[in-house]
Formats: C-alpha cells, structure tokens, sequence
C-alpha cells in the first residue's frame, strides 16, 4: 500500500529500483509499486543528474526518504511513493494526493538538442536478434500524429538527427559491422536517407531501414536500398479502406501504398510486410475485408514491376502482420473501446479467407488475449500491479 510512511534506511540497505523507457513513459502506473523512482521521458541528461544524486547521497550518509526528495526535484522524475490515488470502487480514478515534497504533475523530459547524444549499438553480439548490424537512431518523433501511435506524441517535437552527426555514426558502424540498421518512429522522411543508405552501399554493407511511409518512396531510396542488397521492406498501410485511413490520421492513399511497392519491386526489392489493423475506431467489416483488395493490388503492382526487370525469376512475396488496435494512453484514440475477442476473431478470419486464393500472400496476427493484456498495460492504474 502506498503511504507517506517512507524508510528511513541509509542507502546500500537494499538496492534502490529505478525505472523508465517507453512502456514506463506511456503509463508507469501498473508498474508504479515496483518501483522507487521512474524516469518519465528520455534518460540521457537525467540520468547522469540521477546518477550523481544518488552518489552523493550515498557519500553523505543520506537515508531513503532523503534522496527520493532530492530526485523529486529533478524534472522528469516521478517518485510512485510521494503519491496517492483515491479510487471509486471499482472504477476510475477519483483524485491523487501528493504526500510528499513533489510536484502536482511530473513534466516529460525530453532532449533539445538529440545530436548531443548519439544513440547507436554499443554491444555487438551474434548472440542477439540483430547480431552483426550496427544500428544508429535517425531522429525522434514523427510529423504524421496517427491518432493510435504513441511514438507520434510521446516523443514531441519532433527532432532529426544532422547529417554529420549520423555519418559519424556510420562510420563507426562500417567498421565493426556488415549492415548498418537505421531507426526510427520516421526513418524514410530524414531529408538525406537515401544519400546516406547509399553510402553503405558504396562500402560493399547493407542499408536497413525499420519500416519506410509508402509516401516516402523515391527511385533514389529504392535505388539505394537494392544497392545495398536490402531483402524486405516494411509498410503500414495500418487500414484498407482509404476513408479509414484518413480518419485515424494516416494521411496516405492507395495509390501512394500501391505505386511505392511498385518502385521498390522495379528496384529489386522482392519481399515486403505490410502492417494493418483490424478493430479500429469506427471500423466496419467492409474495411476489413478492404485490406484483402489493397493486398491485391499492391501484390499485382509488385510482380508487374518485378517482370520487367532482365533478371525476373522469383515472384515478390508480402507478408501481412494484421494485429488488433490496443488503444494507448497519451494518445487522440486512448479512450476508445478494444473490441471483444469474437469480433476481433471474426475480422482476423475475413482476413485469412479473403488472402487464401492470393499466391504469395501469408499472414501472420497477434493473439486477441496477448493485445487484451496490452490494453490493460496501457491504460490501468495502479489496481492492476
């Protein structure tokens, strides 16, 4: 139970729990109770604030209670325990108490200047998922603002990364690694992507990107992305339908998803994964089954392209990832319904039989329980530790 009863053991007693990250920044609060402190935003300028708080705390024979207050003081330091929900039974939260030397509302840290602090692998593994690809952050937050996408507002204003700085970055990851992954909430709409993934192309190493706005697409990108021997792009198309598209924010049209296949396919791209979702505010079944349309048309367009180049041999392949709409805290969509388990079946099912005569098509989808369970993360309070 939280209280304003707080220990007044000396520090080294125990360990002292700290947490943060993007799932933290989201909504801390069904996690709050495990925690000592939270860091709410980006941790590279307060962390080492964090960091020499507590050692000097330490060096001055300080107890618990004391360092919490001193890192109160710090924006973007949220301590759980200097707080107090009041809940109506069995609903929503009433009012908080703050119990303690803290603000009424932690601000978001963020970092002005992300130039500063480059964000690239440090740890290079082949144990790990990404094993021999050095991966460098191109920049924070994204111009779209999908009304259902966190990354979109939790990381404002959006900042991009200098040219100069990535390609310091670069070159320190053609040096230790055959493949350089850029990411990024928006990685395709950095003004120099395409000169930069050339460049690794130029070395003889291979040019990633986390996924690519269909809107984006050039010849240069594309280019420069078969270049560098680049096997699978991703896109969101998130809806089938147009209309829904606009709707949710996602201010792209068929045409742009279709004709961006296209020039990555005549540039010798032969797989691609679209990312859609089904449940989505004021989605019926007849945009459901739109998404099979679109896959049909972005498929034809695919192979077309792929035929006319002098080495065609291999069909271009497209993997649908069609996962359920989790609506999110800090988001336009964050109060709307997750829809019942049944439904969100039945829609998934119109998918699969709509795809099952389509030649190099797949799908794959997250389970309904596994988004439910998100959900509850996503927007529960403190019940729900």
């Amino acid at each position: 139970e939280v209280g304003p009863r707080e220990s007044r053991r000396p520090l080294g007693t125990r360990p002292f729990i700290l947490g943060g990250g993007a799932a933290l920044t989201l909504n801390p609060e069904p996690l709050a109770n495990f925690f000592d402190a939270i860091v709410i935003g980006e941790a590279e300028e307060v962390l080492q604030e964090i960091a020499d708080c507590f050692l000097s705390a330490r060096e001055a024979g300080l107890d618990e209670l004391s360092l919490k207050r001193e890192l109160a003081r710090f924006e973007g330091v949220y301590i759980p325990s200097f707080y107090r929900g009041e809940y109506r039974e069995e609903g929503p939260l009433q009012r908080v108490e703050v119990l303690d030397h803290a603000p009424e509302r932690v601000k978001r840290r963020f970092v002005k200047n992300i130039d500063r602090f480059p964000t690239t692998t440090v740890i290079q593994t082949p144990n790990t998922e990404f094993k021999s690809m050095y991966m460098t952050e191109t920049g924070r937050g994204c111009e779209i603002g999908c009304k259902f996408c966190v990354a979109g507002y939790m990381y404002r204003p959006i900042r991009k990364r200098s040219e100069a700085t990535l390609r310091a970055s670069l070159q320190a990851g053609l040096e230790s690694g055959d493949s350089i992954g850029f990411v990024g909430a928006a990685v395709s709409s950095h003004p120099k992507i395409a000169d930069l993934a050339a460049t690794v192309a130029a070395q003889g190493k291979r040019a990633a990107l986390s996924s690519i706005m269909s809107q984006k697409v050039t010849p240069e990108l594309a280019s420069s992305l078969t270049e560098s021997e680049y096997k699978t792009v991703a896109l969101a198309p998130e809806a089938g339908d147009e209309r829904l598209r606009f709707r949710i924010g996602k201010r792209v049209c068929d045409s742009q998803i279709v004709d961006g296949v296209r020039t990555l396919s005549a540039s010798g791209i032969r797989n691609f994964k679209l990312y859609f979702m089904v449940g989505l505010p004021s989605e019926s079944r007849v945009d459901v089954e739109a998404i099979v349309r679109l896959t049909e048309q972005a498929r034809d367009a695919a192979l077309a392209a792929a035929k006319q180049r002098p080495n065609f041999s291999v069909a271009p392949r497209l993997i649908l990832s069609v996962n359920p709409f989790i609506p999110k805290a800090g988001t336009p969509f964050q109060r709307h319904p997750f829809l019942d388990f049944k439904e969100l079946k039945a829609r998934l099912q119109l998918v699969k039989d709509g795809i099952r005569t389509l030649s190099n098509v797949d799908m794959k989808h997250e389970s309904p329980r596994e988004s439910y369970f998100q959900t509850v993360l996503s927007r529960g309070d403190r019940r729900v530790g």
